[in-house]
């Protein structure tokens, strides 16, 4: 088991991220590569409670340092980049720092910064027709973690952009089903949630929905519907890559 990079080397491969396209994607494979040693060792059955909570702890001071940087705001200029030995690696890692399975304290403000900096339209040329097979699988991730993560507010630009529409269609793609499938139940709770937050401005929905009620509500639509299967598919990202490596 390789030893953890130490704080200087971090911090180096997070500068990287904003070096020319090559070298940042070197950087990007690098964090990727140190955050699939901490998900297996995640997965590994004889991890007690204390070594998860250090893993975690390790996944969450990694996400840290890269926010900190500036990394995902270079990370996301780098998923636009058409070549995909550059575009590939950095969706990766930005997925992998918005994933609530995996990054649960600092999750969403990588989200808040990758809403700010537009995320959607960088993933949308991912998902196209034309795309490589690898870069849609890893731009479904991300929107998997990020516009279609159950965010209200993401409902408008969602359908301004037919993205529901392209989802269904790749639902029929059996390479990234499972993907497409996950997007449209995040985007499925987005609509849920809106229409609830809607009603509740209404005097009826006022008296019938407090607050609690709301909060309990949404609780159970984002965990019930999500939390089961977004391990196995944090998996599925990582045998993809390693396969591809």
């Amino acid at each position: 088991m390789p030893p953890s990079p130490d704080r200087g080397t971090l911090a180096g491969w997070v500068a990287a991220l904003s070096f020319e396209p090559d070298r940042a994607a070197d950087a990007c494979t690098r964090l990727n590569e140190w955050l699939g040693v901490l998900e297996d060792r995640l997965g590994d059955p004889n991890v007690h409670e204390g070594g998860e909570l250090g893993i975690r702890r390790e996944i969450n001071d990694i996400g840290r340092c890269v926010r900190d940087g500036g990394g995902v705001e270079a990370a996301a200029a780098l998923a636009s980049v058409a070549e995909p030995s550059v575009h590939q690696p950095a969706m990766l890692l930005l997925s992998s720092l918005a994933s609530d399975v995996l990054d649960f304290p600092g999750h969403p403000a990588t989200r808040a910064t990758l809403k700010e900096a537009n995320i959607l339209a960088t993933i949308l040329p991912h998902l196209g027709p034309a795309a490589a097979p690898d870069s849609r699988a890893r731009a479904l991730a991300l929107l998997m973690s990020t516009s279609c993560a159950g965010d209200p507010s993401m409902v408008d630009r969602l359908q301004k952009a037919e993205v529901p529409a392209r989802l269904e269609e790749l639902e029929a793609d059996s390479t990234v089903e499972h993907l497409a499938r996950r997007c449209l139940i995040g985007y499925a709770e987005a609509v849920t949630l809106r229409t609830m937050q809607t009603f509740a401005r209404t005097p009826a929905g006022a008296a019938f929905i407090s607050r609690p009620i709301a909060c309990t509500l949404n609780f159970v639509l984002r965990l019930r519907a999500r939390r089961a299967k977004a391990i196995l598919l944090r998996k599925d990202i990582w045998a993809a890559t390693k396969i591809q490596g």
